[in-house]
């Protein structure tokens, strides 16, 4: 059985139960979408309860009585603690959404469409539901749920639609104080000059001729909002373009919405049948009579642009009744004398405006809709100039059936219409927070690339229906540290007729691509696998026979990266070693496989000149040194890398080499007895693995319990350290006693006693220092013995953001890059470590096991391990 380090074990570390609390494993997976007409992960049909819902003929979910909910029967259950959730969903009428990290109706929270939560605005558990409430006569025909966890994994592989989009700018959109609003329909004014005197958001340049490249997102980044150009006005360098943007919720406190431009070549997705709540603007070569008939107005906006040749009418049928065409409601306008602008009842004219059209040119027209009372409006230009306008109370139909009017004489004169788009009415009309939304920066997004691939109606990632081949490119996956080992993985569905390949880079530079890599093998900068970098990116490439041959498909991948550290156990420093006989050096190097060699070396002057011990030799944690007859008191030891000599760590002082030292017998019995331990150890981690994911299953559903009544009775406790400004120190002491609260989990801590600097600033940066946290993972983690002689380690209660806190390098600023970007430099491998002084460490306490044996008197009874590993 291989064994398998703790670094080692990231790629599965759902498996495992172990959580490293460190940006250093990125997961991608797929969306869980819920869709009616079967192209979704799930149906709606079967997965839902439902309480005055229905499940319709074309497989939406429709309202019946209240009150109107459809919930999951069965949460979904992710690997690990929930730490972001985002639901985008689509629907007519009105549809409200709530979700629950722990599948209890105690912890479900409300969720605004597209706007993500963030850890902290719900209680984290492993079991994700949702619920809808449908107002009446409501549909919801999708559901698409983005959630991300605490060991990297996030879902959706972004939009291709948004692909290679060089910018994106922040618009804030204040709220109704009337209450939220669903699928309301918004203007918003670009401009791309201040020239152009009047705009909601100024653009600056960098905008196509047609203002083809704009897309709108909601607030999570990605998701596209359907949007409509109306107009574009202003001569080239100072246009303006008005578009609406349909906003599927738009709460009373408002929200941001998201503006992508700047990408030559872009297709123009102007859309208004996906818009507005009707529209129709006869591009088909004929007038869809059904489609006008089905559609009953309200409580609406319906707007129209017409012009009428001299004795014809420009009018609508507001609310039709066809049972009864004497309740018709119709406006209409022309220049005929006694019937210039009216409003009709039947055939009866029930107010007009004496105002008459010039024939032949185009006007906006307006109708507001609101109960009985309904107000006809008609501008010159684009809404701007009110021509005229009228007003009619106590009409008889409260809704019916829109239509066409065209009536005039003499036979053969004609009204020509442009458009007619009907959208939501609001009491006081939600607009662009200008001034907050001027002070945003303009944003350069980080992207996937799509290039012949898009994202299925199930979120797997897949070749688009024209392609035979294509590739997605990762956004970059930026790192602290050089990175120097990578291991991806992938889950896929791989028919015989496609295939799918995967490449990996630490530069991101299109040459720099380890290509046709292996799911979960390891790949080393120093076997020239990839050059080291900062910058990281995956590519996956896809291909088939031919179009109509079946697509791969690519559910998850999994990127896990180190930069390959290596900690010299023993000898430390200060020891006494016998010459000529065995002694056992050990160290750490977690980050590399097992099979990887090391090489090991010592120096008999302080490190001025090394002598060979092995080149090359497992790396199993230990090797047993022939120590040279010579004596000395100067006396180090190196383990490096065996490939690259920069990676390196040394003993912490120089040791001694004499005739009365220290050894460590070898003998073909004892041999044989450690080869057995390390055999048996492995097996037992096996098991204690297995064990754990089995024992995490069958605990979850009692742990979200203890959350939500935990989050009842108790306040929030502080997420921030107490930090010591001055001295860059934690006060462990006050972390010692804090136990379970919102928001935290219980970690073995591993904290540096020693410190591996050597003077040189440069190299020292990488090197750990005695109080320095060297690793954060779930509690229960099996530390090997050498680790446990080595370094002080203690179980704490902490917040996702005290762990970030303990783990965040010191870094400082060297600027920006040509666009913008922060450009920052460590300088020390953590920027703040555990203040052991106060547990009453004296200067010349050299040795470990003496430093743990006082920690552990101070302490007191303090459990720093479980039992089982304490004995």
């Amino acid at each position: 059985m291989k064994t398998i380090s703790l670094v080692g074990i990231l790629l599965a570390v759902v498996l495992a139960g172990v959580a490293i609390a460190s940006p250093e494993r990125v997961v991608l997976t797929s969306s869980l979408t819920y869709r009616a007409d079967g192209q979704g992960t799930y149906l709606f049909k079967g997965s839902g309860k439902l309480s005055g819902t229905a499940i319709s003929s074309d497989g939406t979910v429709e309202y019946t009585d209240s009150p109107g909910t459809y919930e999951l029967i069965l949460p979904f259950k992710t690997k690990d603690l929930i730490s972001g959730i985002t639901i985008n969903y689509k629907y007519t009428g009105k549809v409200t959404m709530e979700a629950s990290a722990t599948g209890q109706q105690l912890t479900y929270v409300p969720v605004t469409n597209g706007v993500p939560l963030q850890w902290g605005d719900f209680t984290s558990g492993t079991e994700l539901k949702w619920r809808a409430t449908l107002g009446p006569g409501s549909k919801l025909s999708e559901v698409k749920v983005d959630y991300t966890i605490i060991t990297g994994v996030s879902t959706s592989w972004g939009t291709p639609e948004l692909s290679g989009f060089k910018f994106r700018k922040p618009i804030y959109i204040k709220g109704a104080e009337s209450g939220a609003l669903f699928n309301y329909q918004i203007p918003i004014k670009i401009a791309e000059s201040s020239k152009a005197g009047d705009y909601d958001v100024l653009l600056k340049g960098a905008l196509q001729s047609g203002f083809s490249d704009v897309r709108f997102t909601a607030t999570d980044k990605e998701t596209l909002l359907s949007y409509w150009l109306e107009s574009i006005e202003g001569a080239t360098g100072s246009r303006a373009a008005t578009f609406w943007v349909k906003i599927p919720q738009l709460p009373k406190n408002g929200l941001v919405i998201y503006l992508y431009y700047g990408k030559a070549g872009a297709a123009d997705l102007s859309n208004g049948y996906e818009t507005f709540d009707f529209f129709d603007d006869f591009k088909g070569g004929a007038l869809d009579s059904a489609k006008w008939k089905e559609y009953k107005l309200k409580d609406v906006i319906l707007e129209y642009r017409a012009k009428a040749a001299s004795g014809s009418k420009a009018g609508v049928i507001v609310r039709g009744n066809a049972e009864n065409e004497d309740e018709t409601l119709s406006v209409s306008s022309s220049n005929i004398v006694g019937d210039e602008y009216c409003i009709y009842i039947g055939k009866a004219q029930k107010v007009n405006s004496n105002k008459a059209i010039e024939s032949g040119i185009f006007y906006n027209y307006r109708v507001i809709a609101e109960g009985k009372n309904i107000t006809f409006q008609r501008f010159k230009g684009n809404f701007g100039e009110l021509d005229t306008g009228v007003t009619l109370a106590d009409v008889p139909l409260s809704s019916g059936y829109i239509g066409l009017l065209v009536d005039g004489e003499p036979k053969g004169d004609k009204t020509y219409y442009e458009w007619v788009r009907v959208r939501q009415l609001a009491a006081i009309k939600p607009q662009v927070d200008i001034a907050k939304t001027g002070d945003a920066l303009v944003e350069v997004p980080n992207l996937g690339t799509f290039d012949g691939v898009t994202v299925a109606g199930n979120g797997d990632l897949v070749l688009d229906a024209a392609s035979s081949e294509g590739e997605y490119l990762s956004p970059v996956i930026y790192s602290t540290l050089p990175v120097r080992i990578m291991v991806p993985s992938w889950e896929a569905v791989t028919p015989d007729t496609s295939s799918l390949a995967a490449d990996i880079s630490a530069t991101g530079l299109a040459n720099e691509f380890k290509k046709d890599c292996t799911s979960e093998n390891y790949y080393y900068a120093s076997k020239k696998d990839f050059k080291e970098g900062k910058s990281l990116k995956w590519r996956a490439r896809l291909e088939r026979q031919n179009i109509s041959a079946a697509s791969s498909r690519l559910q998850e991948f999994s990127l896990d990266y180190r930069p390959g550290a290596i900690t010299l156990v023993n000898p430390d420093g200060r020891e006494n070693i016998k010459a000529g006989a065995n002694y056992e050096i050990g160290w750490s190097a977690w980050e590399y496989e097992p099979s990887y060699e090391m090489k090991l070396e010592y120096s008999l002057d302080a490190g001025d000149t090394y002598n060979l011990i092995v080149k090359e030799t497992d790396n199993d944690g230990h090797y047993l040194w022939m120590v040279p007859n010579k004596l000395a008191d100067k006396a180090m030891v190196k383990i490096s890398d065996s490939l690259n000599a920069e990676v390196y760590d040394v003993s912490n002082a120089t040791f001694s080499i004499t005739e009365e030292g220290e050894e460590t017998e070898a003998t073909s019995e004892n041999v044989a007895a450690a080869t057995a331990e390390i055999e048996k150890a492995k097996a037992e981690e096996a098991q204690r693995l297995k064990a754990a994911q089995e024992a995490k299953e069958a605990a979850e559903l009692a742990a979200a319990r203890l959350k939500a009544e935990e989050e009842a009775k108790t306040a929030t406790e502080a997420e921030t350290l107490d930090i010591d400004l001055e001295r860059n120190t934690v006060d462990f002491n006050k972390l010692l006693k804090v136990g379970p609260g919102k928001g935290k989990e219980l970690y073995d801590v591993m904290i540096k006693l020693g410190s591996n600097t050597t003077g040189d600033t440069e190299k020292d940066k990488g090197a750990y220092r005695e109080g320095d946290i060297v690793a954060i993972v779930a509690a229960g983690h099996k530390w090997s013995e050498t680790e446990l002689k080595s370094s002080l380690i203690v179980q704490l209660y902490l917040t996702q953001n005290q762990v970030g806190q303990l783990l965040q390098p010191k870094e400082i600023s060297e600027g920006a890059d040509k666009d913008g970007k922060p450009i920052n430099k460590m300088v020390r491998i953590r920027a703040r470590g555990i203040d052991l002084a106060q547990f009453g460490l004296k200067p010349d306490m050299k040795n470990r096991e003496v430093k743990l044996e006082q920690i552990k008197k101070a302490i007191k009874n303090k459990t720093l391990l479980p039992e089982e590993q304490n004995e």
